[in-house]
């Protein structure tokens, strides 16, 4: 019997105010050297307000194929997760 292969678990990265994912591309090149699945997720961090970009955010997260999502934030980004948990309380694990 061959051992059961796992999938890579996937990493999201959200960006601080008056940035962009952008910024996060040193972090997400290091991850995925790590042999993590990574995505930036931008958002409008001035112009919607928290609650739609929260919103926004759990409709990319139900678009990703996999089982375990870690969530990493800075700064505006660590709100934004916390954001999400409280509107949208049914995550996948991670």
């Amino acid at each position: 019997m061959k051992p059961e292969t796992l999938k890579p678990e996937t990493v999201v990265l959200l960006h601080g105010l008056w940035f962009s994912g952008y910024i996060l591309w040193p972090l997400a090149r290091r991850l995925r050297r790590r042999g993590f699945i990574v995505h930036t997720f931008s958002y409008a961090s001035v112009r919607a307000d928290l609650h739609a970009n929260a919103a926004q955010l759990a409709r990319f997260l139900e678009s990703l194929d996999a089982e375990t999502v870690h969530l990493v934030g800075h700064s505006l980004g660590g709100i934004l997760i916390r954001a999400l948990f409280h509107d949208h309380p049914r995550q996948k694990p991670g």
